[in-house]
């Protein structure tokens, strides 16, 4: 008879934090509420950039990008020492599986440990068949337990998919926040299917939502042009964005977070995420910052009493002693290039991001206003020095994606992420 627990890890695409529980949220997310009552919210957790690789590289693996090797789409891979979530629980028995869609592309190391890793096309998601199948795969037992089930949920990203009897007012103000009810209805029957099953759900990183009635417009019509124009018209859609490129890398790279999108800045919204743990005895709420890199060592610890070498620490146990900072990067445009990184340490009360080869910082308190303060800035700068010695000595990005340059460009533009 099976004793250990199955697990399901869900990482939602762009879901920022404050949908889930700012007192004016206008989302409707009864399945999720539930899943937070039942286990515990830790309601700021930093993931280490914007961008989607180097992110899903830190939760599957409990390491900051500079040691896992992922920093950004098409380069580079995780590092052959490197040890993935698959890894970890199929060294302990588990029956590992995993359904993903976008970027993660097996080459990039995310694959390693999984008996099944099947990486979908973008509109396979909750709301068609395929989510219907998985269902049907769960209701009939197809997966052996115990299982560790990994899912990435594509549903919130540009262009955002939404419920047609959800797609009003009732429940959200934005095309985003009807968007994370939907997918809330659509998750209710699979938590239904594992009510026994340990569930953890997180972002990989937050996302810009629309503040103006233009910005919602632009919204909608991504709905639109994704689907019948840059996926399915794509010299179209090549000669369109040559002609308006200039223009929309001006407002990605915008110093307003409202005009920033995720793979671009680093500003707090972007980089907060939720993070719910169900099944493993804790509940509540924790309002202090956790981080992404902190939760394999937490599995790990509370499954399997067992440490190892991560960058996060255990801290699922109540009186588990938080971290006090958070470090995140990106390379600008996803280019490696030191003239286009950025950095970020984020504590309890500052975030600070510097670009350490251009001269740029900036420092903000918790109302995210920027502050000016020399003292606070050199004592960010120094810890950001501690946690990431290539501040100093320079970037390492030897672990090289054994793809063809080629072949990488046109599956990261098939999934709509190159022009």
């Amino acid at each position: 008879m099976n004793t250990e627990p199955n697990v399901i890890f869900i990482v939602i695409d762009c879901l920022r934090s404050d949908v889930l529980h700012s007192e004016d949220r206008s989302t409707v997310t009864p399945n999720l509420d539930k899943l937070k009552k039942d286990g515990r919210l830790f309601k700021n957790t930093i993931s280490v950039s914007t961008s989607t690789l180097p992110c899903f590289g830190s939760i599957m693996t409990g390491l900051y990008p500079f040691n896992h090797g992922l920093r950004d789409l098409m380069h580079l891979k995780l590092k052959d020492n490197v040890k993935t979530i698959g890894e970890i629980f199929k060294d302990k028995g588990y029956n590992t599986y995993a359904e993903v869609t976008g970027s993660l592309f097996p080459a990039h190391g995310y694959s390693r440990g999984f008996d099944e890793y099947n990486q979908r096309e973008l509109w396979d998601n909750l709301h068609n068949d395929w989510y219907q199948d998985l269902l049907t795969k769960f209701k009939e037992g197809y997966f052996q337990e115990p299982y560790f089930f990994f899912l990435h949920v594509w549903d919130l990203h540009q262009p955002r998919f939404v419920d047609k009897d959800m797609d009003k007012s009732d429940y959200g103000d934005t095309l985003y926040e009807r968007s994370v009810s939907s997918i809330d209805k659509k998750l209710g029957e699979l938590f239904d299917l594992n009510d026994e099953a340990v569930i953890l759900l997180t972002g990989d990183h937050g996302e810009k939502i629309s503040a103006n009635l233009a910005e919602e417009l632009m919204d909608r019509l991504k709905c639109v042009y994704y689907p019948h124009v840059r996926w399915k018209r794509k010299k179209i859609h090549r000669k369109l964005s040559k002609l308006f490129r200039g223009t929309l890398n001006m407002l990605k790279r915008s110093e307003s977070e409202f005009g920033a999108t995720h793979g671009y800045q680093l500003y707090r919204p972007l980089i907060t995420t939720p993070l719910i743990v169900k099944g493993l005895g804790i509940r509540g709420e924790e309002g202090n910052m956790v981080r992404h890199v902190d939760v394999i060592p937490s599995l790990c610890e509370e499954l399997f009493q067992e440490e190892g070498n991560f960058d996060g620490v255990p801290i699922f146990d109540k009186d588990s002693e938080l971290p006090k900072d958070a470090y995140s990067e990106i390379f600008l445009g996803d280019q490696l290039d030191e003239e286009r990184w950025l950095v970020s340490l984020v504590t309890n009360n500052y975030q600070y991001i510097l670009k350490p080869r251009g001269g740029y910082e900036k420092l903000y308190d918790l109302d995210e206003d920027e502050i000016k303060n020399h003292e606070v800035k050199m004592q960010m700068r120094k810890r950001i020095e501690s946690v990431n010695p290539e501040i100093i000595h320079g970037c390492n990005l030897n672990s090289r994606v054994n793809m063809d340059r080629e072949i990488i460009e046109n599956k990261l533009r098939s999934v709509g992420y190159l022009d």
